[in-house]
């Protein structure tokens, strides 16, 4: 993993979306270089392994130095889940990632 980057310390409300999408967006700029190298690495590699394996990762560090009231509220607001999904569905998209995938054939 190359870095995590801090994980706003307010829960964002319903509507702030934003602030959720630009933290991701940074965090698959930040990681994307891991992923294409687990995919290189690997002879036959199961992409949506791969990505959900550093996504996980990610998130577990994101919310390791948080007091057990914060993650419950992360959990409970729906943050963590749309964090999660906006991750996997970001580095899936990457086009980077994307030439990094072998051609089957």
């Amino acid at each position: 993993m190359n870095s995590v980057l801090e994980f706003p310390c307010l829960k964002p409300q319903e509507t702030d979306t934003e602030v959720l999408q630009l933290f991701a967006a940074e965090c698959i700029q930040e990681n994307k270089e891991s992923v294409i190298q687990m995919i290189n690495a690997l002879k036959q590699p199961d992409v949506t392994y791969i990505i959900e394996t550093i996504t996980f990762k990610i998130m577990s560090l994101v919310l390791a130095e948080k007091s057990k009231g914060s993650i419950v509220e992360y959990i409970s607001s729906g943050t963590y889940y749309k964090l999660t999904q906006l991750l996997i569905e970001g580095f899936q998209s990457d086009p980077d990632i994307i030439s990094s995938i072998p051609k089957r054939v």
